[in-house]
């Protein structure tokens, strides 16, 4: 056996490494057609330049996100949006407690 596969590491421990979560780690690899070293077992093996690959693309989809809706005025068409379906559901954006309490298995529009 090879010592270079002895130590390419499978999806999960790029994962762990990156501090990723797996199914990140796993769409990077299908959508850039990223192919394995080797398998073990069922385990797919990767080079350690294809983990760099991986944590190179995903550096690139975390810059390249729109971060509007973590500012105050990026939540405001979601507010807007809510309040007009409740006005079109004749939802009570402020119900009675009990009514809540008993009947509703999610917060009302106002909260």
């Amino acid at each position: 056996m090879h010592k270079s596969i002895v130590n390419a590491p499978t999806v999960g421990e790029i994962a762990r490494r990156l501090g990723e979560p797996v199914h990140r780690v796993e769409y990077v690899i299908r959508s850039r057609e990223i192919q394995p070293l080797s398998l073990a077992g069922n385990a797919r093996v990767f080079a350690e330049g294809d983990v760099d690959r991986i944590c190179s693309e995903l550096r690139q989809i975390d810059e390249g996100k729109d971060h509007s809706a973590t500012t105050e005025a990026g939540y405001q068409p979601y507010v807007s949006a809510f309040t007009k379906l409740s006005r079109m559901n004749k939802a009570d954006p402020q119900p009675p407690w009990l009514e809540v309490f008993l009947f509703h298995d999610h917060p009302p529009i106002a909260r």
